[in-house]
């Protein structure tokens, strides 16, 4: 939790690549990174949020790991994009999804198909839309 300093006032959150005084207790300051908005509900407040987010590339990883159980072993991930729309709140579910848009051959003799991706909260809002390509073997 943020203290307040001993003149009564409230630290000043900080812009990037700065520290903020998140912990006052006995004379001392404790620093903590920007990032105490991914897990300090103060922190994100300051920032605009409504309580502690997400880190971003979490989002990512959890579509990497949906599309690579659906492609087995077999399969190569060769490309993955996501755009990250809006903030997945700590205790968000969020579920990743995807449909395939195209299917050809590539630059290097692979057969992919092109998938439409996206990762929905339990509002309904896509908070991670993006696309994938996946190389898949071929049938014998």
């Amino acid at each position: 939790m943020f203290a307040r300093r001993r003149d009564g006032s409230w630290p000043v959150w900080m812009t990037s690549n700065q520290t903020s005084p998140l912990n006052q207790s006995a004379g001392l300051c404790r620093l903590e990174p920007v990032y105490a908005v991914h897990y300090n509900d103060y922190a994100a407040h300051l920032q605009g949020a409504q309580i502690a987010y997400d880190v971003g590339v979490q989002r990512t990883c959890w579509q990497v790991q949906s599309l690579t159980n659906r492609m087995g072993d077999a399969g190569t991930l060769k490309h993955i994009h996501g755009q990250y729309r809006s903030h997945v709140y700590l205790s968000d579910v969020v579920r990743p999804s995807g449909r395939v848009t195209g299917k050809h051959l590539d630059q290097s003799g692979d057969n992919v198909v092109e998938i439409e991706t996206w990762a929905t909260n339990q509002r309904g809002q896509n908070v991670m839309p993006g696309t994938a390509t996946v190389a898949l073997p071929r049938r014998p």
